[in-house]
């Protein structure tokens, strides 16, 4: 699936679509944290060359990856933050706590 959430910089963002290359290219642009990325989200197909990226695959995935990246709604932080708690509980405090006997559960 994908990730539509704004990386925290530009070495993740260019990382997470493959496209670690052009890191420094944009980081010589002073591209290089959350609110840079955001003004990316403006820029056009043939601003890109500026920043390095020539071939015709790579301009379609950047711009994929900005099309789609975006801060999330009030729903989706609130699923993110309530995953993160859910993650770092044992698994077995979920299991107490659920209307299942624990032995039950364990069993299945």
């Amino acid at each position: 699936t994908a990730d539509y959430k704004v990386p925290e910089n530009t070495v993740e963002w260019l990382k997470s679509i493959g496209l670690r290359q052009y890191t420094q290219n944009f980081l010589a642009k002073d591209i290089k944290n959350k609110s840079d990325l955001a003004l990316l989200k403006s820029i056009d197909k043939a601003d890109l060359g500026s920043y390095g990226v020539e071939m015709k695959a790579h301009v379609k995935r950047i711009m994929s990856s900005l099309k789609n990246m975006r801060h999330p709604d009030d729903l989706e932080a609130d699923i993110k933050r309530i995953r993160g708690v859910l993650d770092k509980m044992p698994t077995t405090t979920m299991l107490e706590q659920t209307s299942l006997p624990l032995r039950e559960a364990q069993f299945w």
